[in-house]
């Protein structure tokens, strides 16, 4: 099984790319950040862990775009991928999370205080798109529920925005 869930922060704004061809994706890069105890030294330790994340779908992209920035919680759920290219005679490498329609979910969980009203952090209370309808979210961050995105619709095209 392929699967990839991350709970993380924006480290920028979505950053868009449009081909000749008339595809649009959107690159996130999503920081995740972890926490333990060394059994040894009984020392707190800490990583920080940069993960990229594509989405493969013109319309969710151009919509991320608009509604993610710096610093917001999102939930990302993907397929694993690795790729390849060459550049100046140098073959690149690169493993990114993709979404792709049906394939995955984009989901903010909570604005960054610069984006929230006053300055106070969103806690997920209302979907961006302004419906009524918010998912709960069951994880251990402590929110209730989420800013639907970009997530699976199984009675679409694979999409709810």
């Amino acid at each position: 099984m392929n699967k990839v869930t991350l709970i993380g922060r924006m480290a920028r704004p979505p950053e868009i790319k449009r081909f000749e061809g008339g595809g649009t994706i959107a690159n996130l890069r999503v920081i995740t950040h972890r926490s333990w105890r060394d059994k040894a030294t009984n020392e707190l330790r800490e990583r920080s862990d940069g993960h990229t994340v594509a989405v493969h779908h013109a319309a969710a992209a151009e919509r991320l775009a608009q509604q993610l920035d710096t610093g917001d919680l999102v939930l990302v759920e993907g397929l694993l991928e690795n790729r390849s290219w060459t550049k100046d005679g140098n073959k690149q490498w690169i493993t990114e999370v993709v979404v792709r329609p049906g394939m995955g979910a984009v989901r903010r969980l909570a604005a960054s205080a610069k984006n929230s009203p006053q300055g106070v952090p969103h806690n997920g209370t209302s979907p961006i798109d302004g419906t009524q309808d918010a998912l709960p979210v069951a994880d251990d961050t402590g929110l209730a529920q989420t800013d639907d995105l970009f997530a699976q619709d199984e009675d679409s095209d694979g999409f709810d925005f």
